[in-house]
């Protein structure tokens, strides 16, 4: 039978009841009654089942007529000198700090069901998002082909430079929407790395030697299996 013999006067604040009148029941599975039905079935199966180890769990409390608490508890075992098994232990209210992560855990929750509401709703609209920008591009290359002298010549390339800009930006953060919504299905297959490489390097090489530095990439004959 499991029996207490010691409970300290802190006891009463995190349970209600006092540390005498519990030691009178000399009931440990009557006392564990406060914890949850999931708590205490996990406690009793710890402490049966213990192999001499420490034992640490956190429960949840249920006290009629008072808020739920949350109990970390920790304990030892110790063999008498009869053969019996002593536990020695300890009970720290957690309550605050376990209150703190369920809200965070429920904060969490809902940002995470909003960006995907944010994405799902990005890869549906990404047809409609796209248009006004292609209709720019049509509307600067129509202007194109008109007379203009040289600058507006210039501010239509300026022009086209920040319409292209502009696009792939967008169509960046669409790729990304529509991949977090699971619209995109990867389509692997092999592929050789070095034209991808070249393109990264027509693009840097420009930018690195605007500031005097070098951007150079090496060739390879190595092959991914990817989606390119």
């Amino acid at each position: 039978a499991w029996r207490l013999t010691f409970l300290s006067a802190g006891w009463e604040h995190l349970l209600g009841a006092t540390a005498p009148d519990t030691l009178a029941e000399h009931d440990l599975e009557r006392m564990l009654g406060c914890f949850d039905l999931a708590s205490r079935e996990q406690l009793w199966t710890t402490l049966r089942n213990n192999d001499g180890t420490l034992v640490e769990q956190v429960v949840r409390t249920e006290v009629p007529g008072s808020s739920p608490r949350w109990l970390h508890l920790r304990a030892a075992p110790r063999a008498l000198a009869d053969g019996a098994m002593a536990w020695d232990g300890l009970v720290l209210d957690v309550t605050e700090r376990k209150e703190m992560e369920l809200r965070l855990s429920e904060a969490k929750r809902v940002a995470e069901e909003a960006n995907a509401a944010k994405s799902k709703f990005l890869a549906a609209a990404s047809h409609d998002l796209r248009q006004p920008v292609h209709a720019l591009g049509l509307f600067l290359e129509l202007l194109g082909r008109s007379s203009l002298n040289a600058d507006q010549q210039g501010m239509l390339a300026a022009a086209r430079s920040a319409a292209q800009a502009s696009a792939n930006m967008l169509n960046t953060l669409l790729d990304f929407s529509r991949i977090e919504a699971g619209v995109i299905v990867p389509q692997r297959r092999p592929f050789a790395l070095q034209p991808m490489l070249t393109k990264i390097e027509s693009e840097l090489a420009p930018q690195a030697d605007a500031r005097h530095l070098i951007f150079r990439v090496r060739e390879t004959p190595v092959t991914v299996f990817s989606d390119p």
